[in-house]
């Protein structure tokens, strides 16, 4: 990775380490699928998915919309 004279020193092992993270959690089933499953649940939180499931859990816990 080249340095950029404007980016901060600490970024730069900031990102190696999710680089190396990325490269052991993608190379077994269990860390595709685990990947996979945030993936999706990002996508349905930032989608507006997440309205949904707190107004059945309202209605659950208290019974009225």
């Amino acid at each position: 990775m080249s340095s950029n004279p404007r980016t901060p020193a600490w970024v730069e092992p900031v990102l190696q380490t999710a680089l190396r993270a990325w490269t052991l959690s993608c190379g077994t089933a269990r860390g595709k699928i685990s990947l996979a499953m945030v993936a999706g649940g990002i996508a349905i939180i930032s989608q507006g998915g997440l309205q949904p499931l707190i107004s059945a859990a309202w209605q659950i816990a208290f019974g009225r919309p």
